[in-house]
């Protein structure tokens, strides 16, 4: 992530397949910036990044963040975010996401983290916990003009 070429593949990768409505009319957008502060944090190890190839070309990655947290009082040291987790269209029918969460667990485990936090769309089964996000942008051409969300 450090390196430019990485990055621009990367953000081009997110561009195209990360997080869009079910209608396929806006999608999130992150900019280079925005990428490089929610991946290179303090707590960056580049052990807690990596991808699945298809030859030269991206078709999955994920991203991990270890952290310190506190929810009701109660500290949780040594916790881990999965901040992206994501799929190219072609190849997500494959089960090669669950690759990926056990890939990253195994990585976390490695680090003696055995919390971890992740949001998805779909139902899991045995749940920790849950919560629920309500997102409703108020100004959706102003999200559009700078870039936030993207209309295709």
């Amino acid at each position: 992530m450090r390196n430019e070429e990485t990055l621009n593949e990367v953000h081009e990768f997110l561009s195209k397949n990360y997080v869009e409505d079910a209608t396929g009319s806006f999608r999130l957008q992150y900019t280079k910036d925005q990428l490089k502060w929610m991946l290179l944090g303090p707590s960056y190890d580049k052990n807690m990044h990596f991808c699945i190839r298809d030859e030269t070309k991206l078709v999955g990655i994920c991203t991990a963040t270890l952290l310190n947290l506190m929810t009701n009082s109660k500290k949780l040291d040594h916790h881990g975010i999965v901040n992206f987790l994501c799929l190219d269209k072609t190849n997500r029918n494959k089960r090669l996401a669950l690759i990926l969460i056990w890939e990253v667990l195994r990585r976390l485990f490695i680090r003696s983290c055995f919390q971890c936090s992740y949001t998805v769309a779909r139902v899991i089964p045995t749940p920790y916990a849950r919560s629920q996000v309500w997102v409703r942008p108020l100004n959706a051409r102003k999200l559009i003009e700078i870039g936030m969300i993207k209309a295709t």
